[in-house]
């Protein structure tokens, strides 16, 4: 109601600024009104209009929200019931596995110890230790650091050599 209400308030503002517009600019010349009224009457129709699309643009997105909440939602309850039918029958059909299971124990086995397994029970059997506890502990790393080079001292020849090379790429201009 209160929603409706608004709707024709907005309604019935929306026709008296376009009348008010209509009317308003032909009596600036005619009567001499003064043209900012005009224009102010104007103003305030473009921005009741505005106001107005950007009103029904909000709408439009909620609608949009609304809709596609109410898929998600459909979508999740019809996987939620499709899962819990899966998983009902994957129930039952374990628990006739779980049946014929016992039926063949019971059929197999001896009978206290078919009842034991089927009761849900069980006794410890003796395991053995496993291999690589029995065998012998490996010996310690040892950790040897590699040889440092000695630091070897710069021969003549080779001081030589280099200055021979500077000398030859300075007068080559390189």
């Amino acid at each position: 109601a209160a929603r409706t209400a608004a709707v024709r308030r907005r309604t019935l503002l929306l026709a008296v600024l376009v009348v008010a517009t209509a009317v308003g600019w032909p009596l600036v010349p005619l009567v001499g009104l003064p043209w900012w009224v005009a224009g102010a009457v104007t103003v305030a129709l473009v921005a009741l209009v505005g106001r107005l699309r950007s009103t029904a643009r909000r709408e439009r997105r909620r609608a949009v929200v609304v809709r596609r909440r109410a898929v998600a939602r459909a979508g999740r309850e019809d996987v939620r019931s499709v899962v819990g039918q899966v998983v009902a029958s994957r129930q039952d059909r374990l628990a006739a596995a779980g049946e014929r299971a016992a039926a063949l124990l019971t059929e197999a086995v001896a009978p206290e110890v078919a009842e034991r397994a089927v009761a849900g029970g069980w006794s410890p059997v003796p395991v053995p230790p496993p291999t690589y506890t029995l065998k012998p502990k490996a010996p310690p790393r040892r950790v040897v650091a590699p040889p440092v080079p000695e630091p070897q001292a710069t021969t003549p020849a080779v001081a030589f050599d280099l200055d021979e090379i500077l000398e030859r790429r300075i007068a080559s201009g390189a």
